[in-house]
């Protein structure tokens, strides 16, 4: 038989469990974010990779990102475009493939 006290305690794990989880997701926006501007287009698809893949980004968000440097480089032999942006850090990365233009990875920093 649950007594009171543990059906209160166990309300209130999930409650506290469940805002814990909905806080580490992205609520931005990325619509919001103009592809118009220079780089707008990756940065757009850089935040939609974020928010559909729940990457936790926290506190950091990826709206307001913004790219420091872009180097071409091979992955898995792959011929990809690595982002390094402006967040987290030492600075996330966002990995495109450069023959579809998709991003294919997130890389958090070091903090």
């Amino acid at each position: 038989m649950t007594t009171m006290k543990q059906k209160f305690l166990n309300t209130f794990i999930l409650f506290i469990g469940a805002t814990l989880l909905s806080s580490c997701k992205s609520t931005c926006d990325c619509e919001t974010i103009n592809r118009k501007v220079k780089d707008g287009e990756i940065l757009y698809k850089i935040c939609r990779y974020i928010v559909d893949n729940n990457v936790v980004t926290n506190p950091a968000d990826p709206c307001t990102f913004e790219i420091r440097e872009m180097q071409s480089d091979t992955l898995n032999g792959k011929e990809i475009l690595r982002v390094k942006l402006s967040c987290c850090y030492m600075g996330d990365q966002a990995i495109i493939d450069k023959k579809t233009n998709a991003v294919i990875g997130y890389i958090a920093s070091d903090k």
